[in-house]
């Protein structure tokens, strides 16, 4: 498979279509936008209001919708022809079609427009197109001096969660030998129903689950892009989690030195990586601690994603020293976090490990027990998805 939207086209999926049919369902989810865009990113709506948006890969476009009704003009590039038709649409039923100037069929690298753009968008499927330098400088060259570029991917540290749940899904498929969405089921219906979302439980299946790409040669480092992106022009703007080092004193007038910006972030990043894995406050305090605990999380991701390929013994010992490793390192090393969250990382790891220990031992039905009930295992999820916006430098 080479490309994302091949796999969804051979499969005729919409992988995020919510279905709006109505006006209020459209108000829920634009507030939920607002919250990324505005509260978290620091993005006000104004940077839309008549601007020129540029979005690759908006599959049926709920995004671009709202984009359009903050008063965008809108480029969208969209490989998958099979969202043509709903895009038009969604834009006819909510009274937006004027907003689209241009709907096109073409790819991030292959799509050409020598016009500048106010703000380029690619959202959820940009850790696919590799490597990482060719779609920043594609972006930078669509971007106008100072437009603002905004993507989220799955990051690598991030995503650990999920890779988990992608390599039990697959030692309890090899164990039933049922199709994805019905093992699905049996193993993560509880799961599922314990956080709200817009698409369906089969399009998480085979977004995350089945989808090839989720993989840990994929995964995209948060440092190593925020380095690719300074040397292509892009200066960081913000970003969730945040990459910023939040707590940097100095004279507010005292000028930037964007090479030091960029150093202290990354080194942000590198002490985040405990926080990153499980989604909880982890702060590593000590930077040579940050690099000890940054090995042994490359280890385990790179361990538990040699999982969905094979399940022989020796694979599964290697990730349960993995996780022993993760926990010592949680409860040994350094580190701003709170007494809450360093007990549900413990609980986190600690229901992690189990499952791989059941799904070593062969327990189909102890593992499916553990999946659904363990309360531990069914709050953890991680920050799979990392937001960031950055600001295209001028010449």
């Amino acid at each position: 498979m080479k490309t994302l939207y091949e796999y969804y086209r051979d499969r005729e999926m919409l992988p995020t279509f919510a279905g709006f049919e109505d006006e209020t369902q459209l108000l829920r989810y634009e507030a939920m936008r607002e919250r990324v865009l505005c509260d978290r990113l620091n993005l006000p709506r104004q940077v839309f209001a008549g601007g020129r948006v540029l979005d690759y890969g908006p599959d049926t476009g709920e995004d671009a919708l709202v984009f359009a009704r903050w008063g965008a003009q809108l480029t969208l590039v969209e490989p998958n022809e099979l969202a043509h038709a709903t895009i038009r649409s969604y834009f006819e039923r909510f009274g937006l079609a004027s907003s689209i100037e241009n709907l096109v069929k073409a790819d991030v690298l292959t799509y050409a427009d020598a016009r500048p753009h106010d703000v380029v968008v690619a959202e959820g499927f940009i850790y696919t197109v590799q490597p990482t330098r060719a779609w920043l400088e594609a972006f930078h060259q669509r971007l106008r001096a100072d437009g603002f570029l905004l993507v989220n991917y799955y990051e690598r540290f991030g995503a650990f969660v999920e890779l988990c749940l992608k390599a039990l899904h697959a030692a309890f498929r090899r164990m039933n030998g049922l199709e994805p969405v019905e093992s699905a089921h049996l193993l993560y219906e509880a799961k599922w129903n314990s956080i709200p979302h817009t698409r369906k439980f089969e399009s998480w299946v085979f977004d995350v689950l089945e989808n090839p790409f989720v993989r840990a040669g994929y995964l995209i480092d948060a440092a190593a892009m925020l380095r690719e992106a300074a040397d292509v022009g892009f200066e960081l703007y913000s970003s969730f989690p945040v990459y910023r080092d939040p707590l940097i004193m100095g004279w507010h007038k005292a000028p930037i030195d964007p090479q030091r910006a960029l150093e202290q972030s990354i080194s942000h990043i590198e002490r985040s990586v405990l926080s990153f894995l499980i989604g909880k406050k982890l702060y590593l305090a000590r930077a040579h601690e940050a690099e000890q605990a940054h090995v042994v999380a490359h280890e385990l991701v790179s361990g538990v994603d040699a999982l969905v390929e094979r399940d022989d013994a020796e694979s599964y010992a290697q990730v349960a020293a993995g996780f022993d490793a993760l926990g010592a390192a949680a409860s040994e090393l350094e580190m701003v976090a709170d007494d809450d969250d360093r007990a549900e990382a413990a609980r986190t790891l600690d229901a992690l490990a189990r499952a791989f220990a059941l799904a070593a031992s062969g327990d189909r039905e102890g593992l499916a027990r553990h999946a659904q009930a363990d309360q531990a295992f069914i709050a953890a999820w991680g920050v799979p998805t990392h937001f960031a916006v950055a600001r295209a430098r001028g010449a």
